[in-house]
């Protein structure tokens, strides 16, 4: 997979932070934001995220932020009750990657996105934020 040199938008804001559901097996993870400048041209769009070597689907939430979760652990792993861990939400599915195809530091991640239905890479640098979730 090829990064492009220049990106498609101008990235105003990009940052990640860490969450913690609060109670017993609830599972932990990263909270991605992306915000751009500019709204998208109809023939393109964000699709996705390659961060702590998992991929994640973005998700458009208001005009020109998208967002993605991406979890620390597998479902299994975090003792969710039957009914929690029955709960799936494609749109915001993450998947690990086996042989994650990018060499990144601890704060980089890859954006994807698609111009007439053909995928093209960007790196990003992401801040780390903390939001006041415990940790």
């Amino acid at each position: 997979m090829k990064l492009e040199d220049k990106p498609l938008v101008e990235i105003k804001e990009a940052y990640f932070s860490k969450y913690s559901s609060g109670i017993k097996g609830g599972g932990a993870g990263f909270n991605v934001h992306i915000s751009i400048s500019d709204k998208l041209e109809q023939d393109k769009k964000l699709s996705g995220i390659y961060f702590k070597e998992k991929y994640a689907n973005l998700k458009f939430n208001e005009p020109n932020i998208y967002t993605a979760f991406i979890r620390t652990k597998k479902p299994e792993d975090t003792n969710l009750d039957a009914i929690n861990s029955s709960i799936k939400d494609d749109k915001t599915k993450e998947v690990l990657k086996d042989d994650f195809p990018f060499q990144l530091k601890s704060n980089e991640a890859v954006l994807v996105y698609m111009i007439k239905e053909k995928k093209k890479y960007f790196k990003v640098l992401l801040e780390k934020k903390d939001i006041g979730i415990p940790q």
